[in-house]
């Protein structure tokens, strides 16, 4: 009898889950290996995708993406005549990334699955969090905690992606690595509230400061963007091909 109500289950839960792929497969169009509109395929299919998975998509395992918390992020500002602040950022949330869009991208079968090359366009980016801070602005340290705000405008984000083949359940599946080989931003502001306490002046000066240097500031700031992003971006691709096989997602015929 238990091994029954065993099988039972087990049956309950197989159509259960194929039942979810099926409806989440109908809300893409699947791209054939060797369809000469790959390219388009995909990225019609991307495109689609993004901004569905701005409140999250349960079975597809697709967390929320706007916003979407990034635990922990450190940034050091490159030290000018005035100022020089490292700065730790906690419970960062990410916001805009379901504004997102894919300008161009090319696709590729390879003898490892598939290759992507997309640029990505983002019109605003925003970074909201608790930081705690340490350094000197003119000849005071700085040693305060309290909200950070950044806002990135016009991101110009170019990656390249690369899948290797792995075994689950006897079906082949993909799993992705990413290299961001390229990040432009249009505009960039920063601010750290409460750098010294009940010192508003102070604050705005210090900001203004910083922000006066946004040169200086693109080129430390840069890599952490980049890799917020690409974290992000990895988790979500491969979680949902880990959900689907090859064969589903890239059909010979």
């Amino acid at each position: 009898m238990r091994i029954l109500v065993f099988c039972s289950v087990l049956l309950l839960i197989f159509y259960e889950t194929n039942a979810v792929k099926k409806k989440i497969i109908k809300e893409i169009n699947i791209c054939k290996r060797n369809d000469p509109e790959l390219t388009k395929c995909y990225c019609t299919n991307f495109n689609h995708m993004i901004p569905r998975l701005k409140d999250g998509i349960p079975e597809m395992n697709a967390i929320p993406i706007d916003p979407i918390i990034v635990q922990h992020i450190i940034m050091k500002l490159p030290e000018t005549k005035s100022v020089r602040l490292d700065a730790e950022l906690h419970d960062v949330s990410v916001g805009g990334l379901s504004k997102g869009k894919a300008l161009e991208c090319l696709t590729y079968m390879t003898d490892n699955g598939i290759q992507l090359y997309f640029d990505l366009f983002f019109p605003e980016i925003t970074l909201k969090s608790n930081y705690k801070a340490k350094g000197k602005f003119l000849l005071l340290g700085i040693d305060g905690d309290g909200d950070f705000h950044g806002e990135f405008t016009g991101m110009s984000v170019r990656t390249v992606w690369n899948s290797t083949r792995f075994m689950k359940n006897n079906k082949e599946h993909l799993k992705f690595t990413a290299d961001i080989t390229d990040l432009q931003l249009k505009t960039m502001k920063i601010n750290f509230n409460n750098l010294f306490q009940n010192a508003t002046d102070l604050n705005n000066n210090i900001n203004e400061s910083i922000n006066s240097n946004i040169d200086l500031l693109y080129d430390e700031i840069k890599p952490v963007v980049l890799e917020t992003i690409r974290g992000i971006s990895l988790k979500i691709i491969n979680d949902f091909y880990d959900l689907f096989s090859f064969d589903v997602l890239f059909p010979k015929e």
